[in-house]
């Protein structure tokens, strides 16, 4: 293997580890905003079941 035909070829590589990491990133994001979502149901529900008070006490105390 010629040094020009490694270099294209460790570049190529280069290139797909560049997506998988891109694609690794979308994901990520997505399940960031997944899990605030959840965050915010969760406090949402929890607000429903026990009122306004409860959390206030819970930061208060």
């Amino acid at each position: 293997m010629t040094e020009q035909e490694e270099l294209l070829k460790m570049r190529a590589l280069l290139a797909e580890k560049e997506q998988v990491i891109e694609e690794q990133k979308k994901r990520i994001e997505k399940q960031r905003i997944q899990i605030d979502n959840m965050i915010q149901a969760l406090l949402h529900a929890r607000k429903k079941i026990f009122g306004a008070s409860f959390e206030k006490t819970q930061t208060d105390g």
